[in-house]
C-alpha cells in the first residue's frame, strides 16, 4: 500500500512527469503505468488522465474519512453534558464536545455511499 502523502500527481523536477493512478482489486491506490511527460499529451488526454486520477483521489479521501469516522463511532457513545468546575469551585453543565465529535462521525458513516463501503469492504478482506 503507498502511503497518501506519496500518492502525488506530478513531478515538476526535471521533465515534467504525471502519474496515472488506479484503484487495485484490493481497493488500494496504485501506480496503473509508468510517468508520462506531460510535453507528449495532447490537451483532451491530459484532461482524461487528470480527470482520471481525480476519481481515484476521491475514492481514497472517500475512504479514510469512512475509517476514521467509523474508529470514532464505533466506540461508546459520550455522555451529552458534562459538568466541569472552574477556579472558584463553581460547577457548570456545558455541552460534551466528545459528544459533539462522535455524532458526526455517526452521521458521516449513515452518509457513506455504497460505493465506498464496497471499496471499505474489498481493502478489509487482505
Amino acid at each position: 500500500m503507498i502511503p497518501s502523502n506519496r500518492i502525488v500527481d506530478e513531478h515538476q523536477a526535471g521533465p515534467h512527469l504525471i502519474n496515472q493512478w488506479s484503484l487495485s482489486p484490493s481497493g488500494f491506490a496504485c501506480c496503473a503505468a509508468d510517468a508520462v511527460l506531460v510535453s507528449s499529451l495532447t490537451p483532451s488526454q491530459e484532461a482524461a488522465l487528470r480527470a482520471a486520477n481525480a476519481v481515484v483521489h476521491a475514492a481514497r479521501v472517500a475512504l479514510e474519512t469512512y475509517a476514521a469516522a467509523k474508529s470514532i463511532s464505533e466506540g461508546v457513545e459520550p455522555p451529552l453534558t458534562v459538568t466541569v468546575t472552574d477556579m472558584d469551585g463553581v460547577q457548570t453543565t456545558v455541552s460534551n464536545p466528545d459528544h459533539a465529535i462522535w455524532t458526526a462521525a455517526v452521521a458521516e458513516v449513515a452518509a457513506t455511499s455504497a460505493a465506498t463501503l464496497a471499496l471499505w469492504t474489498k481493502r478489509n478482506r487482505i
